[in-house]
């Protein structure tokens, strides 16, 4: 009961504070404690390019066979 006290505590704290980092292979890939605000889209997809990340591109596209 203790632990699951300390933790609901501890989530709460980020919660309120805003910390939400997110690492890739130890290396920062966003922290909306610098940024000041949470991330967006973009903000994600050029924070794993700037680790060295590589996206596939959709083939999608809307067209037909």
């Amino acid at each position: 009961m203790f632990t699951w006290l300390i933790g609901n505590m501890v989530s709460s704290g980020f919660t309120q504070t805003g910390a939400f980092e997110i690492y890739h292979h130890k290396r920062l890939v966003w922290s909306s404690v610098k940024a000041g605000r949470m991330p967006t889209y973009p903000d994600l997809i050029n924070g794993f390019k700037k680790n060295g990340v590589e996206f596939m591109e959709s083939i999608s596209g809307g067209h037909g066979p």
